[in-house]
């Protein structure tokens, strides 16, 4: 795994949490703001009660209508692509421990890899504290 991957997952949540606190603003002074980025209200609604489900197109349709800038989304998404070959370079006893420290399987991978929409919040923050241990060894 590299540093680099490692940035672009920082920088991604740290555009998260921004946009999250602005939909909370937003929300306080126009409670159908979700029309305008396109979505239902019941997904509203679920993504009130589980904020870890909003997934990279919400994130992106958000950024665009606040303004925002979506280039950690999309650096994010074009590094995540590369992951299943990082992974499958790497040692045995490695890729074991990536597999187990990150909760990911090579069937997981691969489905991620494919809609990157799957990708979850505690799956990119446990990639995050994967590439520290391995810097620290």
């Amino acid at each position: 795994m590299t540093e680099q991957l490692k940035q672009c997952i920082l920088s991604y949540l740290n555009l998260r949490r921004s946009l999250l606190w602005t939909l909370r603003e937003i929300n306080h002074q126009r409670a159908d703001w979700y029309h305008d980025i396109g979505l239902t209200a019941a997904i509203k609604r679920q993504r009130e009660r589980d904020a870890s489900g909003w997934n990279f197109a919400e994130l992106q349709q958000i950024a665009d209508w606040t303004g925002a800038s979506k280039q950690p989304i999309i650096l994010l998404k074009s590094k995540l692509v590369d992951v299943p070959g990082l992974v499958a370079r790497m040692p045995v006893h490695d890729r074991q421990r990536f597999y187990q420290k990150c909760n990911m399987d090579l069937q997981k991978l691969n489905v991620r890899v494919h809609n990157i929409n799957a990708w979850k919040l505690d799956e990119l923050e446990r990639i995050v504290k994967y590439i520290d241990e391995v810097g620290q060894r």
